[in-house]
C-alpha cells in the first residue's frame, strides 16, 4: 500500500545530485590532489578535512581517485614520501553527473560498491559526494 509518507520518500530520492551539490565540499584543494603529490601529502590532505578519498585531478581533469584502502594497500614497509598518488590511484573511476537523481547515484554505488562517486558536468569536476553524504541528506529529510 501506498502511504503518504512512501510517496514523500520517492519524491526525494527523486531529486537530483545538483541539489545536494551546495552541501558539498566546493573547494577543490579540500578533496582534490595531484597524481605527482606524494602519497604522505594524500594521507596529510585526508586527515586534515576528515574524508576517506581524493579525486586526482591532472590540469583539473579527473584522472583518478585514491582512497584510504589503496593508500594501507600500498604501505606495507614502504615510505609514503617516497611512493606518487600516480603509483596507487585508481584509473577508470565511475562518476556521477548533477542531472542524476539520488535514486540513481545510490544504484550505482551500490551496484560498484563504491563509498565515493566524483561528480562531473561535462568534464569538468564539481565536487565529491560519499555514502554518508547521501545517507545524511535523506536521513535530514526524512525527518522534515
Amino acid at each position: 500500500m501506498l502511504t503518504h509518507e512512501s510517496v514523500d520518500q520517492t519524491i526525494r530520492f527523486q531529486k537530483s545530485i545538483r541539489s545536494i551539490l551546495p552541501s558539498l565540499p566546493s573547494d577543490h584543494a579540500a578533496w582534490s590532489i595531484s597524481p605527482e603529490a606524494s602519497v604522505a601529502d594524500a594521507i596529510e590532505r585526508m586527515t586534515a578535512n576528515n574524508i576517506g578519498a581524493l579525486i586526482v585531478l591532472s590540469a583539473q581533469k579527473l584522472d583518478g581517485i585514491v582512497t584510504r584502502e589503496d593508500i594501507v594497500d600500498a604501505a606495507s614497509g614502504k615510505d609514503l614520501r617516497e611512493i606518487r598518488v600516480s603509483e596507487i590511484l585508481t584509473k577508470g573511476v565511475y562518476y556521477a553527473n548533477p542531472e542524476m537523481t539520488i535514486d540513481q547515484c545510490m544504484a550505482l554505488m551500490s551496484s560498484r560498491r563504491l563509498r565515493y562517486l566524483p561528480i562531473l558536468e561535462g568534464s569538468r569536476v564539481l565536487s565529491m559526494i560519499s555514502v554518508d553524504d547521501i545517507l545524511e541528506r535523506v536521513s535530514r529529510e526524512s525527518q522534515t
